[in-house]
């Protein structure tokens, strides 16, 4: 009777399972979104890189016509992160659907490893409590 609680509990400790299921769950979100509906993200690429010249986002930048288009105002990680991932993207018409694309896919990767820490670092207590 030990033995089969014991393979139960290691079933219950293998977070692949965790893993896919926060995979497909990001996954189907991003399919229910393809083009970034209501994303700021499209609006971003847009202001920021569609030039092609992928400018360092918290710089002032100046058109030809004389518009002004103001630094970014978000976190300094995220907005380095946003600027690595514009180097993945062809400058084109709809370019910001493959910069959507890209950074949705990373931070479904990024919900994925998280999820997984989450059941390492929480799974260790209530292991210890319900036993």
């Amino acid at each position: 009777m030990a033995s089969k609680s014991k393979k139960q509990r290691s079933k219950a400790d293998n977070p692949i399972l965790l893993i896919i299921m926060a995979l497909m769950v990001g996954v189907l979100a991003l399919l229910q979104n393809k083009f970034g509906v209501m994303s700021d993200i499209g609006s971003f690429y847009n202001y920021h890189f569609i030039d092609g010249q992928n400018q360092w986002p918290y710089f002032e930048k100046t058109y030809s016509d004389g518009r002004v288009q103001h630094p970014l105002e978000y976190p300094a990680l995220t907005g380095l992160i946003m600027w690595i991932l514009s180097f993945l993207v062809s400058p084109s018409q709809n370019g910001y659907f493959d910069y959507y694309r890209i950074t949705a896919g990373f931070q479904i990767v990024l919900f994925s490893i998280s999820a997984f820490l989450i059941y390492k670092l929480a799974g260790k207590k209530i292991h210890t409590i319900s036993y």
